[in-house]
């Protein structure tokens, strides 16, 4: 792991567009989305993707059927697989993980499943199941992960997590180990280290500050829209949706359901190599969480932790697209155990958004 982390130091991180701004192209770009595949009705209207991903329905280690799409490489031998994993709000048809998943089934030669965690997208039609911050999350992806494993045409399988999605990824990993599916590293893009806090960090944001206040409107709209949608009751608050929908389904209490949606306590003995992302101008994930996890996992010698100084919530497709592609790229090829990867590669000829849809097979 550390001569790898040493290859990703060197990879150039450019001059980026501020994070701020990335945020503001990201809401702009993917906020209609969000509401679309929030509403079972209406998921996935936006950013479809080429008919080689097919649909698939799995089922979740509690029995949730979790919805999702696969394009697997018409080779002569097993190609690595690689999970991507959307963040809260979202789903596997918004802009960021739709172009992620071109990429590597187009340009890197990978495999490729994208999933809608419960309560989110296309697996919103077939569960009532509501969210856990991770807890009930890592089930769903170490369920897509054992499928993709079980697939001839797979050698490895790798996950991309971002945001809510980085942190159930962390937590998969954890449980999976290395004789479990996931042997094809993690890479957990702006993780929040405990979701308890995160919870109360989004939701008693102090008032005063425009761009505080507005993610604070974004998140109680878009908490209120999903109840309203998926029911069972109108919520506005992601403390009172945890106690009082997440906590009555699951038949658990609410710190109880927090206790096991953080990745923190799981980073010291994780033995999948994992690679945190983050940056200093994360407004919805502050920087001082993935000081807490890179404390955390400091003696694990599995762990490794890029820190940049912009880049937004997850915003490098906008701001960054050839560092973030190339540092993916070299991550999970060195883990897949049959790619080579220059990090000096070409630059990415893949028209995005126009193709998504028409994209040749």
């Amino acid at each position: 792991m550390s001569d790898l982390m040493n290859e990703i130091e060197k990879i150039p991180f450019g001059r980026p567009t501020p994070g701020t701004l990335g945020e503001l192209f990201g809401l702009v770009v993917d906020f209609i989305p969000s509401i679309l595949n929030t509403i079972p009705q209406t998921a996935g209207l936006l950013y479809p993707y080429p008919p080689v991903f097919e649909p698939v329905v799995i089922e979740s280690r509690d029995g949730t059927p979790i919805c999702g799409l696969v394009a697997l490489q018409d080779a002569d031998s097993p190609r690595p697989a690689l999970l991507i994993v959307h963040g809260l709000f979202s789903s596997k048809n918004s802009y960021p993980i739709a172009t992620l998943a071109l990429h590597a089934f187009f340009e890197w030669g990978f495999n490729v499943m994208v999933i809608d965690l419960r309560n989110f997208g296309d697996s919103a039609r077939f569960s009532k199941a509501p969210t856990t911050w991770g807890y009930r999350e890592s089930d769903d992806i170490l369920a897509a992960s054992a499928f993709l494993a079980s697939l001839k045409k797979v050698s490895t399988v790798g996950v991309l997590g971002i945001s809510m999605g980085a942190a159930s990824s962390l937590i998969a990993g954890a449980l999976s180990g290395l004789e479990g599916p996931i042997n094809g590293g993690i890479v957990a893009l702006h993780s929040y280290a405990d979701s308890k806090s995160i919870i109360k960090y989004l939701t008693e944001q102090p008032a005063g500050r425009l761009k505080t206040n507005l993610i604070r409107i974004i998140f109680k709209l878009m908490i209120l829209l999903n109840t309203v949608c998926h029911g069972p009751r109108p919520v506005s608050d992601l403390r009172s949706y945890t106690r009082d929908i997440s906590s009555q389904y699951y038949e658990m209490r609410e710190d109880e359901i927090l206790r096991k949606a953080s990745p923190l306590k799981h980073l010291p003995n994780t033995e999948v190599p994992c690679l945190v992302i983050h940056s200093q101008d994360d407004l919805i994930v502050p920087a001082d969480h993935v000081e807490r996890l890179a404390n955390a996992g400091a003696n694990n010698p599995m762990v490794g932790f890029v820190i940049n100084r912009t880049g937004g919530h997850a915003t490098y497709i906008y701001t960054n697209r050839k560092w973030l592609l190339d540092t993916l790229r070299t991550f999970f090829s060195s883990w897949s155990g049959n790619l080579n990867y220059d990090y000096t590669g070409r630059e990415n000829d893949i028209n995005i958004p126009g193709n998504l849809g028409n994209q040749d097979n």
